[in-house]
Protein backbone atom coordinates (compact mmCIF):
# COMPACT_ATOMS: atom_id res chain seq x y z
CA UNK A 1 0.00 0.00 0.00
CA UNK A 2 2.81 2.37 0.94
CA UNK A 3 4.56 1.65 -2.35
CA UNK A 4 1.34 2.35 -4.27
CA UNK A 5 0.83 5.70 -2.48
CA UNK A 6 4.42 6.74 -3.25
CA UNK A 7 3.80 6.00 -6.91
CA UNK A 8 0.65 8.17 -6.93
CA UNK A 9 2.52 10.95 -5.12
CA UNK A 10 5.36 10.73 -7.63
CA UNK A 11 2.96 11.07 -10.59
CA UNK A 12 1.20 14.02 -8.93
CA UNK A 13 4.55 15.72 -8.25
CA UNK A 14 5.61 15.25 -11.88
CA UNK A 15 2.48 16.90 -13.26
CA UNK A 16 2.71 19.71 -10.69
CA UNK A 17 6.27 20.48 -11.78
CA UNK A 18 5.21 20.41 -15.42
CA UNK A 19 2.35 22.81 -14.69
CA UNK A 20 4.51 25.27 -12.74
CA UNK A 21 7.64 25.09 -14.93
CA UNK A 22 8.59 28.13 -17.07
CA UNK A 23 6.77 28.11 -20.40
CA UNK A 24 9.08 27.40 -23.31
CA UNK A 25 6.87 26.64 -26.29
CA UNK A 26 9.33 26.58 -29.18
CA UNK A 27 7.75 26.39 -32.64
CA UNK A 28 10.82 26.33 -34.86
CA UNK A 29 14.34 27.76 -35.11
CA UNK A 30 17.06 28.89 -37.51
CA UNK A 31 20.54 27.99 -36.25
CA UNK A 32 23.99 29.34 -37.11
CA UNK A 33 27.39 28.45 -35.63
CA UNK A 34 27.29 31.32 -33.13
CA UNK A 35 23.68 32.56 -33.20
CA UNK A 36 20.10 31.46 -33.64
CA UNK A 37 16.53 32.73 -33.66
CA UNK A 38 13.68 30.75 -32.14
CA UNK A 39 9.99 31.33 -32.79
CA UNK A 40 7.95 30.70 -29.64
CA UNK A 41 4.27 30.44 -28.78
CA UNK A 42 4.79 31.69 -25.20
CA UNK A 43 2.75 34.85 -25.84
CA UNK A 44 0.00 33.38 -28.02
CA UNK A 45 -2.44 34.15 -25.18
CA UNK A 46 -2.08 37.88 -25.96
CA UNK A 47 -1.89 37.17 -29.71
CA UNK A 48 1.83 37.81 -30.05
CA UNK A 49 4.59 35.78 -31.68
CA UNK A 50 7.85 35.80 -29.71
CA UNK A 51 11.13 35.75 -31.64
CA UNK A 52 14.12 35.05 -29.40
CA UNK A 53 17.50 36.01 -30.88
CA UNK A 54 20.61 34.62 -29.17
CA UNK A 55 24.33 34.93 -29.87
CA UNK A 56 26.97 32.81 -28.15
CA UNK A 57 30.65 31.92 -28.24
CA UNK A 58 30.94 29.00 -30.66
CA UNK A 59 33.97 27.63 -28.79
CA UNK A 60 32.75 27.80 -25.18
CA UNK A 61 28.99 27.78 -26.05
CA UNK A 62 28.49 30.53 -23.45
CA UNK A 63 25.70 33.05 -24.03
CA UNK A 64 26.86 36.42 -25.34
CA UNK A 65 23.60 38.33 -25.89
CA UNK A 66 19.88 37.74 -26.23
CA UNK A 67 16.98 39.87 -27.49
CA UNK A 68 13.26 39.09 -27.54
CA UNK A 69 11.07 40.69 -30.20
CA UNK A 70 7.28 40.39 -30.35
CA UNK A 71 5.01 40.59 -33.38
CA UNK A 72 1.23 40.88 -33.37
CA UNK A 73 -0.43 37.99 -35.14
CA UNK A 74 -1.38 40.13 -38.15
CA UNK A 75 2.21 41.38 -38.51
CA UNK A 76 3.62 37.85 -38.19
CA UNK A 77 1.18 36.42 -40.75
CA UNK A 78 1.88 39.30 -43.13
CA UNK A 79 5.61 38.55 -42.99
CA UNK A 80 4.96 34.82 -43.46
CA UNK A 81 2.88 35.53 -46.56
CA UNK A 82 5.64 37.79 -47.94
CA UNK A 83 8.05 34.88 -47.57
CA UNK A 84 5.77 32.08 -48.77
CA UNK A 85 4.33 34.04 -51.72
CA UNK A 86 7.85 34.90 -52.94
CA UNK A 87 7.37 38.66 -52.45
CA UNK A 88 10.43 38.80 -50.19
CA UNK A 89 12.43 36.78 -52.74
CA UNK A 90 11.58 39.32 -55.46
CA UNK A 91 12.65 42.20 -53.19
CA UNK A 92 15.83 40.27 -52.40
CA UNK A 93 16.67 39.87 -56.08
CA UNK A 94 15.94 43.52 -56.85
CA UNK A 95 18.13 44.75 -53.98
CA UNK A 96 20.99 42.43 -54.96
CA UNK A 97 20.86 43.81 -58.51
CA UNK A 98 20.92 47.37 -57.19
CA UNK A 99 23.95 46.59 -54.98
CA UNK A 100 25.75 45.01 -57.95
CA UNK A 101 25.16 48.08 -60.10
CA UNK A 102 26.29 50.54 -57.40
CA UNK A 103 29.18 48.40 -56.16
CA UNK A 104 27.92 48.40 -52.58
CA UNK A 105 29.15 45.51 -50.42
CA UNK A 106 26.19 45.45 -48.03
CA UNK A 107 22.62 45.50 -49.29
CA UNK A 108 19.85 47.49 -47.64
CA UNK A 109 16.97 46.05 -45.62
CA UNK A 110 14.05 44.59 -47.56
CA UNK A 111 11.90 44.16 -44.45
CA UNK A 112 11.82 46.02 -41.12
CA UNK A 113 9.62 44.92 -38.22
CA UNK A 114 7.47 47.30 -36.20
CA UNK A 115 9.49 49.23 -33.64
CA UNK A 116 8.91 47.80 -30.16
CA UNK A 117 10.68 47.29 -26.86
CA UNK A 118 10.18 48.60 -23.32
CA UNK A 119 8.74 52.05 -22.55
CA UNK A 120 10.53 54.59 -20.34
CA UNK A 121 8.28 54.13 -17.31
CA UNK A 122 8.87 50.39 -17.12
CA UNK A 123 12.61 50.84 -17.76
CA UNK A 124 12.87 53.26 -14.82
CA UNK A 125 10.70 51.10 -12.58
CA UNK A 126 12.85 48.02 -13.22
CA UNK A 127 16.11 50.00 -13.42
CA UNK A 128 16.97 48.47 -16.79
CA UNK A 129 19.02 51.44 -18.02
CA UNK A 130 21.03 54.02 -16.09
CA UNK A 131 19.95 56.85 -18.43
CA UNK A 132 16.23 56.12 -17.99
CA UNK A 133 15.63 55.95 -21.74
CA UNK A 134 13.31 53.43 -23.33
CA UNK A 135 14.69 50.18 -24.77
CA UNK A 136 14.11 49.97 -28.51
CA UNK A 137 14.00 46.59 -30.28
CA UNK A 138 13.32 45.57 -33.86
CA UNK A 139 14.68 43.29 -36.57
CA UNK A 140 15.38 43.57 -40.26
CA UNK A 141 15.81 41.14 -43.16
CA UNK A 142 18.42 41.83 -45.84
CA UNK A 143 20.16 39.96 -48.67
CA UNK A 144 23.11 38.09 -47.14
CA UNK A 145 26.72 37.88 -48.29
CA UNK A 146 27.19 34.09 -48.07
CA UNK A 147 23.56 33.09 -47.53
CA UNK A 148 20.34 34.19 -49.23
CA UNK A 149 19.21 36.26 -46.24
CA UNK A 150 20.48 37.70 -42.98
CA UNK A 151 18.07 38.51 -40.15
CA UNK A 152 19.47 41.28 -37.93
CA UNK A 153 18.01 42.04 -34.51
CA UNK A 154 18.93 45.34 -32.84
CA UNK A 155 18.48 46.66 -29.31
CA UNK A 156 19.47 50.00 -27.83
CA UNK A 157 18.33 53.26 -26.28
CA UNK A 158 15.11 54.72 -27.61
CA UNK A 159 12.17 57.01 -26.99
CA UNK A 160 8.40 56.56 -27.23
CA UNK A 161 6.68 58.59 -29.93
CA UNK A 162 3.07 59.75 -30.22
CA UNK A 163 2.08 56.50 -31.96
CA UNK A 164 3.38 54.37 -29.08
CA UNK A 165 6.35 53.08 -31.07
CA UNK A 166 9.81 53.03 -29.48
CA UNK A 167 12.15 54.81 -31.87
CA UNK A 168 15.90 54.06 -31.65
CA UNK A 169 18.24 56.79 -30.36
CA UNK A 170 21.69 56.46 -31.90
CA UNK A 171 23.54 53.22 -32.58
CA UNK A 172 22.29 49.92 -31.08
CA UNK A 173 23.89 48.47 -27.94
CA UNK A 174 23.36 44.89 -29.11
CA UNK A 175 23.24 43.47 -32.64
CA UNK A 176 22.55 39.79 -33.38
CA UNK A 177 22.71 38.42 -36.93
CA UNK A 178 21.30 35.10 -38.13
CA UNK A 179 22.00 34.10 -41.73
CA UNK A 180 19.81 31.58 -43.55
CA UNK A 181 19.01 30.05 -46.91
CA UNK A 182 15.80 30.72 -48.80
CA UNK A 183 14.50 27.23 -47.98
CA UNK A 184 15.26 27.65 -44.26
CA UNK A 185 13.35 30.93 -44.17
CA UNK A 186 10.38 29.38 -45.97
CA UNK A 187 10.30 26.45 -43.51
CA UNK A 188 10.50 28.93 -40.63
CA UNK A 189 7.57 30.94 -42.02
CA UNK A 190 5.49 27.85 -42.80
CA UNK A 191 5.75 26.55 -39.22
CA UNK A 192 4.91 29.94 -37.72
CA UNK A 193 1.90 30.41 -40.02
CA UNK A 194 0.51 26.93 -39.31
CA UNK A 195 0.86 27.37 -35.53
CA UNK A 196 -0.81 30.79 -35.47
CA UNK A 197 -3.67 29.61 -37.66
CA UNK A 198 -4.03 26.47 -35.54
CA UNK A 199 -4.18 28.55 -32.37
CA UNK A 200 -6.80 30.90 -33.83
CA UNK A 201 -8.89 27.92 -34.98
CA UNK A 202 -8.70 26.43 -31.47
CA UNK A 203 -9.95 29.71 -29.97
CA UNK A 204 -12.95 29.70 -32.30
CA UNK A 205 -13.63 26.06 -31.33
CA UNK A 206 -13.61 27.14 -27.67
CA UNK A 207 -15.99 30.01 -28.40
CA UNK A 208 -13.48 32.65 -27.31
CA UNK A 209 -14.14 34.89 -30.33
CA UNK A 210 -17.94 34.73 -30.03
CA UNK A 211 -19.53 38.02 -28.99
CA UNK A 212 -23.14 38.07 -27.84
CA UNK A 213 -25.36 40.61 -29.55
CA UNK A 214 -26.49 43.51 -27.37
CA UNK A 215 -29.82 43.72 -29.25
Amino acid sequence: MEKYLKKILGVATYFYRKATAPVEHEITAINNLSSFVKAKANSFGIERLQLSFVSYDKETKKLSNSIDCFLKFDEALYLCDMILQQQLARLNKKERERCKQTGERYCKEIFTSTLGGIHEEKVRRKNLRSDGKAISRHFTISPGLKQDYVITCLQGAGHSNEKGLIVPDGNPDITIRVACSSSDLRKFALMIKSHIEGYISSQYAKGNYIRESSN
